[in-house]
This record gives structure tokens, sequence and C-alpha cells, in this order.
């Protein structure tokens, strides 16, 4: 196993370690997350779903009631139905409470806050109404219209509710609620509707147009309602269509509709009254089972959560001790190249660069010794040359100590690095007059930092900003001296600028005796074409005459002069013999 192992590369041995149980932990978590998620969000979302659809049923239902017997209350003038109709009160203020306790629970919804504004607005007008009915101050008609609208923004908010299901069968189990829910109520408006048309025997007002209108909802209803329920939940349905309550209600809802024109129904409002309230009975307890079906669909989803739970636990606690068994074999492998490596990693960053380095196994183990080895010899050699390159390095900054011209070197960002000690010499020379000029300006602090910060605007501090391409030579007056910069661009074997070597000459003095020179040597030529003048007077002059030195030695005759010693030459021969 171990001549198997030290075969491998050590990313074989590390995926062999933690692949397959890795993959197996994350896939197994991320399984028992996903359905642990998935089934709480889903229960969680089921009982909002279902706790709002139960409550609002009930307050539907309360509603109904309340109406019915507001109706009765207002038909005979107050005087009989009045403990009924507190009683349904009662019933109707104990749904609003728990519908809205149930309303709280539910998530932030665009589309049912909407909705909720709507019911809001609807139920706020129950007090009102109620008061009206109890002093007898509305008409049946008006108190029927007023619930309506109440039921109608109730049935609407139920209607969306099955929007808010994330799971496909709720949301389905939530409509067919819905829907049977709005066939109740419905059935309920067409209930009074046609007790009032039977006890009168003939269609009142409109009253003919609401009850073709109820008809064909329910009609679209059905239809509906068939096609999202599933087998059993559609049999009901038919089962309950087809019982004697609803073919008794067909057969008066048939007959109503033959005789609309002429009326004589022949029907008793108390035969009708019971025949409908059985087939609302029977949509009650139907919708009561969708709604059990829905509430054992959550059980068996939190059941399923559970066993995945638990299986994927095992599956966990096996992959671990797979993970573990793999692991210590593999780490008894890597663990002594490992620790061979690291010594002679420490050897080397100690400064043992001659120590023997094997690196016979084909692994990573061997590789990673291999570059050791030869980051020990590329080590060494490196040292050798940067150690050559130092005492190069060193020699050419000793002799820039001593060379007797001012040498500054600044690098790459134009900083000041280096100045020998003839350019320091001139510096504190110039340190009191720079001073002046900028009163940040120390010898001491110069390293470091850019010549530019102590330059005025000019030539000097825009040379010193920027990159320097070539050589340049500046000239100028800078604190109180006339200064010659010749500034070199330095760059390294690759050709990559490092900054500049500047020489600094004060030609302070130089400028001062060529000033001095030039106004002597003016002096002389004012002097020169002076004597020129004088010269000129005296060549024209009549008068003889003639110059001679301190030593009696004639160094000018002008032209007169010149003729009488010439026409007495032969007389002055005679006398002078060397004349």
């Amino acid at each position: 196993m171990n001549k198997l192992m030290s075969r491998m590369k050590l990313g074989s041995k590390l995926i062999l370690m933690i692949s397959l149980p890795l993959i197996a932990m994350l896939a197994m978590a991320g399984y028992i997350a996903k359905n642990s998620y998935d089934a709480a969000t889903e229960a969680e979302r089921m009982g909002t779903v279902l706790s709002q659809a139960r409550m609002q049923m009930d307050l539907l239902d309360a509603l109904q009631k309340e109406a019915v017997a507001s109706e009765h209350y207002l038909s005979k003038r107050g005087k009989e139905g009045a403990a009924e109709l507190q009683q349904a009160r009662a019933g109707t203020d104990r749904a609003l409470a728990a519908y809205r306790e149930a309303r709280a629970g539910v998530v932030d919804s665009p589309r049912l806050e909407q909705r909720f504004v709507i019911l809001d607005k609807a139920l706020e007008g129950l007090p009102l109404q109620r008061q009206r009915v109890d002093k007898i101050k509305t008409r049946p008609y008006k108190m029927r219209r007023a619930y309506g609208e109440m039921a109608d923004a109730l049935l609407d908010v139920l209607d969306n509710v099955p929007w808010e299901a994330s799971d496909r069968r709720v949301a389905a189990q939530a409509e067919l609620i819905a829907i049977l829910e709005r066939l109740k109520e419905l059935a309920s408006r067409e209930r009074a509707l046609l007790a009032r048309t039977f006890a009168s025997d003939r269609f009142v007002g409109q009253d003919f147009v609401k009850f073709s209108r109820m008809l064909s909802q329910q009609k679209s209803l059905v239809t509906r309602f068939r096609e999202m329920a599933d087998g059993d939940a559609a049999q009901a349905f038919d089962e309950l269509l087809a019982s004697e309550a609803g073919q008794q209600v067909q057969r008066m809802r048939d007959k109503a509709f033959e005789a609309s024109d002429y009326g004589a129904f022949a029907i008793q409002p108390a035969e009708w009254m019971a025949a409908s309230e059985r087939l609302i009975e029977g949509l009650g307890r139907l919708s009561q089972r969708i709604e059990g079906e829905a509430v054992a669909l959550e059980h068996e989803l939190r059941n399923a959560a559970t066993a995945t739970f638990w299986t994927t636990l095992a599956v966990l606690a096996l992959a671990l001790v797979g993970t573990l068994l793999i692991g210590w074999v593999v780490l008894r492998n890597v663990r002594a190249g490992i620790g061979r490596a690291v010594d002679a990693a420490s050897r080397i960053a100690e400064g043992d660069l001659e120590q023997h380095l094997e690196a016979d196994a084909r692994d990573e183990i061997g590789e990673l010794m291999s570059a050791l080895q030869r980051m020990q010899t590329e080590l060494r050699h490196r040292i050798e040359k940067e150690a050559a390159i130092a005492a190069a390095n060193l020699r050419i900054r000793r002799a820039l100590d001593n060379v007797a011209s001012a040498v500054t070197v600044s690098n790459e960002q134009n900083e000041l690095i280096y100045f020998n000690g003839a350019a320091e010499a001139l510096f504190r020379d110039m340190e009191a007059d720079w001073r002046a000029m900028n009163p940040a300006f120390s010898v001491d602090g110069l390293k470091g930092t850019p010549l530019s910060r102590y330059f005025e605007e000019g030539e000097f501090k825009q040379a010193y900003m920027a990159k320097l391409d070539g050589e340049r030579t500046i000239e100028g007056e800078l604190a109180g001296r006339q200064m010659r910069l010749v500034a070199s661009p330095v760059y390294d074997d690759e050709g990559n600028y490092q900054g500049r070597v500047t020489q600094w000459f004060d030609r302070t003095e130089e400028l001062r005796q060529a000033e001095i020179e030039r106004k002597r040597l003016e002096e002389e030529r004012r002097i020169a074409a002076e004597n020129q003048r004088i010269r000129t007077s005296l060549d024209n002059a009549s008068a003889n005459v003639m110059l001679a030195d301190n030593d009696g030695n004639i160094i000018y005759l002008n032209r007169n002069a010149q003729s009488l010693f010439r026409e007495a030459e032969a007389d002055l021969r005679q006398d002078i013999p060397g004349f």
C-alpha cells in the first residue's frame, strides 16, 4: 500500500482522500438541505395558505348568515329575528377576528396587499350597515348589495391566495377551495333571489337578469372545477350535483327560467330553501374534504422530509468514516515527505546552501525536493552574483564619495537617494540661501524627497518633475548661485528607467572672474582707442613731437619730427655716428 501511494502524485492522493467522500457529503448535504428547506417552505406556505383559506371561508359563511338574518329582521320590521341577528353578528365578529389574526402571518405580497386594501375598505362599512339594519333605515336590496360587496371583496382575496403557493399541488387545492366558496356564495345569493321570486310568483325588476348572470357564473365555475380537480374530487363533485338535492335545485332553476315571463312557478319558497340549503351544505362538505386532503399532503411532505433527513445523516456518517480511513492512510505517507521538505527549506532559510537533498520519489514530494534542490543551487549562485555586484557597487560608491565634483542620484520617482561628500558640502554652503527661498529645505532631510520640491517654478523644477529621456544640461540661478546641472538617465540591463545621476557645478566664482576679465579687456580697449585718437592728433600736429620712456629710449616721433631728423640726418651723424 505504501509503495503504491509513493508512486502516486500528490494531487491524486489528495483527490483520493477527499473527492469521493466530499462529493458524497456535499451531495447528501445539498440533498438534505434542499429537501428540508423545500419541505419546511412548503409546509409553512401550505399552512399559511390553508389557514387563510379556512379563515376566509368561515368569514364568508358568517357574512352570509348575517345577511340572511338581517334580511329577515328587515322584512319583519324588527319585530322578529333580533336574537338570531345578534347571534349571526357575534359569529361574524369571531370569524373576522380570526381572519385578521391569520392575515398577520401572510408574507409580503403585492398581489394580496392590493386585495386586502379593497377588502378592508369594504369591511369598514359593516358597522354602518348594522346601524342601518338596527334602525330599519335601509331596504333589503341595499342591505344585500352591501353584504354582497363584502363577500365579493373576500372572494377576490380568496381567488388570489392560490398564487401565493409555491407548490403546484397546494395551489391547485387552494384554487379548488376558492371555486367551491364562490359557488357557495352564488348559491346563497341565488337562494335568496329565488326565494323572493317564488314567494311573489314572479321576477321583479332586474331579478331575472341577475338570476341569468348567476347561472352563467356557476356554469363557468363548475367547468373550471372539473378541469382542475383530480379523479376523486371531480367524482365527489359530480355525485353532489347528481344527488337528490342537486337534481331538485336544477329542476327548480329550470322551472324558474322557463316560466320567467309569466310566473306561476308552483314552487314553495320553503321547499326551494331546503333543497338549496342541502346543496350549499354539500359544497361546504366537499370544500372541507379538499382542505383535509391538503392537510394530509402537508403531513406527507413533513414525513418525507424527516425520512430524508435521517437517511442523509446515515450516508454522511458512512462518508465521514470512509474519509477518515483514507485520510489516515494518505496523511501517514505524505507527512514523512513533507517533513523532509520542511526541514530542507528551514536549513536553506538559515543559510545552509551546501546540504545534500535527495529527490528520488516520483510523486509531488519528489518534485518538491527537486525544486528545493534547484532553489538551493540558484540561491547560492545568486548570492555569489549579488555579492560581486555589491562589491562593484561599493567600489563605485566609494569612488563617488571621493570625487571632487558634486554628484547626486535620484530614483525613478525623482526622489533623491544618494549624494556624495562634495554635493553635501555644496548643499550646506547653499542651505542658508536656499532656506530663504524655501523654508522646508534641509540637507539632513533631502534623501527620500524629490528635489523638485525645493526648486522654484522654472526649468529646474520642470526637469526634475518628469522622466529624463536623455542627457540634459541646465544652467541658471539657484539659491543665489549660478549653477550648471548635467543630468544623465540611468537604465538597467533590460532597458528600464531607474532614475538619473546629476553633476552639480557652482559657476558663481567662474562667472565673477569672467565678468572681471571682461571689464578689464573692455577698459583696455577703451584706453587703446583713446591713445589712438591722441596719436592721430600728434601725427598731424605742426610742432615737432618726440616721446621717450623712462630709460630715455625714443618710443614716438610725429611726422614733422621725422622730417626734421631726416633733413638734419647728415649733420647729426657727424656728431652722433650711430644716428
